[in-house]
């Protein structure tokens, strides 16, 4: 995948062009052999303790990264001691790596002392691939060395300097790094090319032999998670649109109900070849240009920026202690969102689905992601959590914004009892005097 801005202005041709130039799920589609296929869904996977084959636990799965120019997956994030690589070790590891067993399991060939050995990746330097973590700067030279097409400084005697582009071969921009993230792509908004809201991204399935994304799971309707549908669109029917960040489908709602998972039951639904034939045949090949050339595109604009976290910004305006309530729960998946009047470049939020019982997920709002890192907040699926906040509506769906989170017997205080934030402003924007 890769990306370019939209432009804030121009033409409609330019910006028509910029979509199908921009960072996107390719038109690719993968293998079709259904007799080699293996379905599994990354809501699954991020999250899951993996155990070599003596059932010694090596971590926990914390991402899936994909890879910049496939609808595929580059490499799975094994933590150590912590989620989401808070001061703990973190390794990147081929798909390949991996063996997903029939009873549900997920296991490395490793031992303990052979995962201690390897050398895992800053949390500030993400590889591109598995095989290129680690950043050795004398290996880097010594391969754009190899390298005819490489930047002249490569062959510099001193090791000290790495060119941009030396260094893009082996981490990725941090500009870039949001839309490689399967848990910064979760929670995104799915739009037509109208830019009109059709539900929200949950996650991705597919192919553990090829790691081939095969389709992306959406879920809309529904009231404070009661009802809530779910499709599965083919991972070739979208892109991921930059500015501002959401995911741009090329169809409409009667596609998104068309392709309704029997029950919204994903587990059946990737181990079902006749939901995946009725679904996959409601699509054929697909012009992209073509399909936004009949209207002008409204999503190139931007406004705001990171003051929509503020104490009384319009987001945080929404919080009403009338409607404050108390659930209790387990993850089911992590996502992010934006708040009202959030641009390029600002902070994103942490949003979370809490299954509350086996007919009801819940949305919830805890605040932005880096607020929870400083504090070393440890969020994950599968994990038990109490949610205190109020019910409010966002972009016309019911969610909660948290005031508080209970996990492990602790209580974590995101908002005071009016509802004002806590986190600390100084830190994450800079507001106009």
């Amino acid at each position: 995948m890769y990306f370019s801005h939209l432009q804030k202005k121009g033409s409609f041709m330019a910006a028509a062009m910029a979509i199908v130039g921009m960072l996107s799920l390719p038109l690719t589609a993968a293998p079709t052999d259904k007799q080699q296929a293996r379905l599994f869904d990354t809501n699954q996977l991020i999250g899951h303790i993996v155990t070599n084959d003596k059932q010694q636990t090596l971590g926990i799965v914390s991402e899936v990264v994909i890879q910049q120019d496939k609808n595929k997956i580059a490499y799975v994030v094994l933590a150590r001691g912590g989620f989401a690589g808070l001061g703990q070790d973190q390794h990147a590891m081929p798909l390949s790596a991996f063996t997903f067993t029939d009873d549900g399991r997920v296991t490395l060939k490793l031992t303990q002392s052979q995962l201690n050995d390897r050398k895992g990746f800053d949390d500030q330097q993400w590889p591109v691939s598995a095989n290129r973590q680690g950043f050795d700067k004398k290996k880097m030279h010594d391969d754009a060395k190899m390298d005819k097409h490489a930047d002249k400084a490569a062959n510099a005697d001193e090791h000290d300097h790495i060119s941009d582009k030396m260094l893009k071969r082996y981490v990725i921009d941090p500009n870039e790094l949001w839309a490689r993230r399967v848990t910064q792509l979760n929670g995104l908004n799915v739009v037509d090319k109208h830019a009109t809201r059709l539900g929200s991204l949950e996650n991705f399935v597919f192919d553990i032999h090829s790691g081939y994304l095969k389709y992306a799971i959406v879920g809309y309707d529904g009231i404070l998670g009661v009802g809530t549908k779910y499709s599965a669109l083919p991972v070739r029917t979208l892109r991921i649109q930059a500015n501002p960040r959401c995911v741009l489908f090329s169809g409409d709602q009667s596609k998104i109900t068309g392709t309704m998972i029997d029950r919204g039951d994903v587990a059946n639904f990737i181990n079902d070849e006749a939901q995946q034939d009725r679904i996959d045949s409601q699509f054929g090949e697909l012009d992209w240009l073509s399909a936004l050339l009949d209207g002008n595109h409204p999503m190139a604009s931007v406004v705001g920026d990171n003051r929509a976290w503020a104490p009384g910004s319009e987001y945080n305006q929404l919080y009403d202690q009338n409607t404050e309530m108390s659930v209790v729960g387990t993850i089911e998946s992590l996502g992010v969102f934006y708040p009202i009047g959030q641009a390029e470049g600002a902070d994103t939020g942490m949003r979370l689905r809490v299954r509350v019982n086996d007919n009801q997920v819940l949305t919830v709002h805890t605040g932005p992601l880096s607020s929870l890192r400083e504090r070393h907040i440890d969020l994950r699926p599968t994990m038990p959590i109490t949610v205190y906040g109020s019910k409010v509506n966002f972009e016309n769906h019911q969610i909660i914004m948290a005031r508080a989170i209970e996990i492990d017997g602790t209580t974590y205080h995101l908002r005071e009892k009016n509802g004002k934030p806590m986190w600390v402003l100084d830190d994450m924007i800079t507001l106009a005097q």
